[in-house]
């Protein structure tokens, strides 16, 4: 029995053919030089597979550090209000609730705002300069305070009425000179649904507004937020909702007075 010798790492075993005949010296020696050349072969083909898989590599790594270090677009953003500027916006509230993380008293007063007039001063104005994604828009910009709401008729708001008012105020007053690039931050539309303590925004353009909303999901399975019709030209929002559902909606509409 011959046996096929390769100095190659693949190990060949002895060769016999199906009915039992040994093969002659000449199909030995042809059987050796085949089997030396496969080797040589399944050598190469390791060799292009190494080199293979570390080019790969190298192209996700080149890839991965593209995309995760994309620069994000530096927007022309400037403020067209001012600070001190005043507005007035008609008050409209209705709806019922249940439970949830609004209090029979908190309901009331949000109820008692219907018909009323809200004044709004602008108090303060964040920086817009530099960088920003679609969290730090959110922290940086939108979710500070800009305002003083008070109601036209003497009323001061107070307590947990005045942090629904003046974030849902604030945070649609914008600026502008960067719409596209605050449309292209978020999703068209807000989620039905999402996770607890997660703020969730929305931006839409649509002819001379920008479509802009804020909503949270609460413990009880409730939610809230807020969403604005705010105006190119100036960043001022012409329409502001708010809402609170929890088995029933509860709502208060914010509309500019001209």
């Amino acid at each position: 029995m011959y046996h096929l010798e390769c100095t190659c790492p693949i190990e060949v075993g002895p060769f016999e053919y199906l009915d039992g005949k040994k093969p002659s010296a000449s199909v030995g020696s042809q059987m050796r030089t085949d089997a030396h050349s496969y080797c040589r072969f399944g050598s190469m083909k390791r060799a292009y597979l190494v080199v293979g898989g570390a080019l790969c590599v190298m192209v996700l790594v080149v890839v991965g550090f593209a995309i995760f270090n994309r620069p994000v677009p530096s927007f022309d953003f400037e403020w067209a209000v001012e600070e001190g500027a005043v507005f007035e916006y008609e008050v409209r509230a209705w709806g019922d609730t249940s439970a949830g993380s609004i209090s029979e008293s908190l309901e009331a007063e949000i109820l008692s705002l219907d018909g009323t007039t809200l004044r709004v001063i602008i108090v303060s104005l964040p920086l817009v300069s530099g960088v920003f994604n679609a969290t730090t828009f959110g922290l940086s910009v939108v979710s500070v305070p800009k305002a003083s709401c008070t109601l036209t008729n003497g009323t001061d708001l107070e307590g947990q009425l005045e942090d629904i008012v003046n974030s849902s105020i604030s945070g649609c007053f914008l600026p502008i000179g960067g719409w596209s690039g605050i449309d292209s931050l978020y999703s068209d539309e807000l989620p039905y649904w999402g996770a607890y303590g997660q703020p969730y925004y929305a931006s839409k353009l649509s002819g001379d507004h920008l479509q802009f909303g804020y909503t949270w999901f609460g413990p009880f399975d409730d939610s809230g937020g807020w969403s604005g019709n705010v105006t190119l030209s100036d960043g001022v929002p012409s329409r502001v909702l708010w809402h609170y559902s929890h088995q029933y909606w509860l709502y208060i509409e914010f509309s500019l007075v001209e």
